[in-house]
This record gives C-alpha cells, structure tokens and sequence, in this order.
C-alpha cells in the first residue's frame, strides 16, 4: 500500500517551475525595463563625465585664487600637454584645456609670467582627460594676484561638453569668481 503522504510530495514536486510562457513573459519585460533603462544611464554617466572635468578645473581655480591670496605672490594656472612629467611645461599652443594643466606659485612678479618654470612651485596637475571630453578656450593661462583676482582683464569662459553634447560653461569674472553655467550658454557670463 501506497503511503499518502508520498503521493503528496509527489503532487508538490511535480507543480515546482515556471511554464514557457511565464518564462517568455518575464523575459520580455527585462527586455522592455532594460532597453528603457539603458540610455537613460549612458546619459547620466556622460553628463557625470563632464560634472567631474568642471569640478576638477573650478577646484584648480580655487586653488590657485586662494594660494595667491594665502601666500601673497603670483598664482598661475596654465594648459600643458605635459603635467605629469618630471619637466613640465605651460604649452600655449594646445588647442584645448584636455591636455591638462598645471598650478603653480610663479617666482617673478613681472618677467615669465605664465611660463612655468623649473624653479617655480607646483601645487597641482591635472592629466590628459579622455578625448571625449572638450574643453576649448583662446584662454591659455590664468595668474592670480594677492588680491586674488586674475591679472587679465577680460572675463575668461570655458566650454565644457562630452561629444558635444551635455555642456557646462565656467566663467571667471574680473573679480576672479568662478560660475558654473548648465547647458554652455555664453550669454549668462
């Protein structure tokens, strides 16, 4: 004789898993939420590559508007397609602010200014930053005075974007306040 409980175990083993169709159903709508979700998260991480190359220039700014107010000298930031090397240089030549740059506290208040040179301080660089990232600018170095503000007289901006797309504009006012602007429009600076 056949013991019941047995007949039962049998019933609650055979019912376990899915059918096809609860299978292909659940499939597709992974399928749906994934081709949903996709894009949406290329998009944010490529409006965070930008985010990360503006706070990276805006904090070399600060850096070097504070240190030239802090130790009282000329502050320079320069564009240099070499920053990380042993002999680096300020290259006015470079196209684009992607090839990185130096900080430093300059040693003449007068001559070289904007010229790195092997006896000056460095107090930050920046490498090369993925050439998706664009930052164009005329702009080829910014020195801070004691006061801290830039010994140009123009307002600088900078346009930042990645592919051309997902932009930020850093304006530098006369007055050496950085802004940030969503969207690269000039016509806030």
């Amino acid at each position: 004789m056949q013991n019941p409980n047995c007949f039962q175990l049998k019933k609650i083993l055979k019912n376990q898993g899915f059918t096809l169709v609860e299978l292909m159903v659940t499939i597709t709508i992974a399928v749906i939420l994934l081709a949903i979700a996709v894009p949406n998260m290329t998009s944010f991480i490529n409006n965070n590559r930008v985010s990360t190359a503006v706070n990276e220039f805006v904090g070399a700014t600060t850096l070097a508007r504070s240190e030239a107010i802090k130790q009282g000298k000329l502050v320079t930031i320069c564009r240099s397609t070499n920053a990380m090397s042993s002999t680096p240089t300020c290259d006015a030549s470079a196209l684009d602010w992607t090839s990185g740059w130096l900080v430093y506290v300059e040693n003449s208040t007068s001559t070289n200014i904007g010229v790195y040179q092997a006896t000056e301080t460095i107090l930050s660089r920046q490498a090369v930053f993925p050439n998706t990232i664009l930052i164009p600018s005329s702009v080829t170095s910014i020195t801070f005075n004691s006061s801290g503000q830039p010994i140009t007289t123009a307002t600088s901006t900078f346009n930042f974007s990645f592919n051309n797309l997902y932009g930020r504009e850093v304006c530098m006012e006369r007055t050496g306040r950085v802004k940030t602007i969503p969207g690269g429009s000039a016509t806030n600076c």
